[in-house]
């Protein structure tokens, strides 16, 4: 049968399980993995102690008018150990594993449901979503502070030059390392204190920030996990692939865009599981 992603999202109530799905292709005895959505919170991906949870969220069409899904997702990243050959990735970085771990559409609080039968001792967010008593630890993306900074100096009508200035102080903090979380806090918080007349959006902002970013300082190992990355870039670059589906894919109902949405990642970034559900398959 030949349809579109759209149509094809839409034809089950809720997410398929693999037992469901494989009844319907083969018409014959289903296998016997877990009943379970494919994406349901999977303390497995979060087992290996170097591992992070890096969560992120977009915005996808709607089938109501002129309205929007917020659609999650949030990986287990950690070092890449299947080839220990491998000296890293692009231009010299870690080469990284990623795990799906969740993956909702509607209200963010979703994805903190999910993640929450999931042991999470990292966490990794960009600071705008609602992830609020997942994890033991969790992180301010460094990248995302200052790109934020900017934004809000030009709505404290802050531009050219200065802008440019404050927005590489906020950078250079963001970014630096400290002994301590006291000392991040404090160095941050008082960058804020000294610009609030001047910029009081962007000084709010880093203010907020301060715990987040302080807690990649911790100095005491043996009760703070440590974190495998310390940017939402894993994902960044998966919701730009999400993001061309789903605008090429019309308006979504929730459920629709929700199946569709764990049923790539497992086929992306879980191929065991994959072609153990359907042996005759494989990923491209």
């Amino acid at each position: 049968m030949e349809t579109s992603y759209r149509r094809g999202a839409e034809a089950y109530p809720e997410s398929p399980s693999a037992r469901t799905l494989w009844r319907i292709l083969n018409e014959g005895p289903p296998p016997t993995s877990e009943e379970e959505g494919p994406l349901d919170a999977d303390a497995e991906a979060l087992k290996a102690p170097e591992r992070t949870c890096v969560a992120d969220a977009t915005r996808i069409p709607a089938r109501e008018e002129d309205a929007q899904h917020s659609l999650s997702i949030a990986h287990a990243v950690g070092p890449d150990r299947t080839e220990p050959e491998k000296t890293g990735g692009a231009g010299g970085r870690p080469a990284l594993e990623r795990r799906p771990v969740a993956g909702r559409v509607g209200s963010e609080t979703r994805l903190r449901e999910a993640l929450s039968g999931a042991d999470v001792s990292t966490l990794v967010t960009d600071g705008q979503m609602d992830v609020s008593g997942v994890a033991d630890w969790c992180g301010r993306c460094r990248w995302h502070l200052p790109r934020s900074v900017r934004h809000l100096l030009y709505n404290d009508e802050v531009s050219g030059d200065r802008n440019q200035q404050l927005t590489g102080e906020v950078r250079g903090l963001a970014y630096a390392d400290y002994a301590n979380p006291v000392a991040a806090q404090v160095v941050l918080t008082r960058w804020a204190a000294v610009r609030r007349q001047e910029a009081p959006q962007a000084a709010g902002h880093v203010e907020r920030a301060a715990p987040q970013i302080a807690v990649y300082a911790r100095s005491d190992p043996p009760t703070a996990a440590g974190f495998a990355v310390e940017t939402t870039a894993p994902v960044e670059r998966e919701m730009r692939e999400l993001n061309r589906r789903f605008e090429n894919g019309g308006q979504w109902t929730r459920s629709g865009a929700e199946n569709l949405l764990q049923w790539h990642q497992i086929y992306r970034h879980d191929q065991e599981r994959w072609t153990g559900w359907f042996p005759d398959s494989s990923p491209i």
